[in-house]
């Protein structure tokens, strides 16, 4: 499984002050997911759902095959913002996600 979460920006120093925020700035931030990594987040949420781990089950499913949790998604987007964006930002408050079919 992978899973790219990505946002390009080219900083040499890897840190803007927010006076150098502006539209169309970006941060980039990127993991493969595993077999292993789907495994641990769901040892530690207790997400077990069998779309991320009965291949026979996920190949039933809209998706056709195993997915990873979305949790995962979520917190590659956290890091994102806490560490890619400029050190004052530092915590992200109010996100706004949502899923659809």
């Amino acid at each position: 499984m992978n899973l790219t979460v990505g946002i390009r920006e080219d900083h040499s120093e890897g840190i803007m002050a927010t006076a150098e925020i502006a539209i169309g700035q970006s941060a980039i931030r990127m993991m493969t997911v595993t077999v292993g990594i789907v495994s641990q987040y769901a040892e530690l949420t207790g997400d077990k759902n069998p779309l991320h781990f009965d291949e026979v089950f996920a190949s039933k499913t809209r998706f056709k095959r195993l997915i990873s949790q979305g949790g995962i998604a979520v917190g590659l987007l956290h890091a994102l913002v806490v560490m890619e964006l400029p050190s004052n930002i530092g915590i992200f408050l109010r996100p706004c996600i949502s899923a659809t079919r």
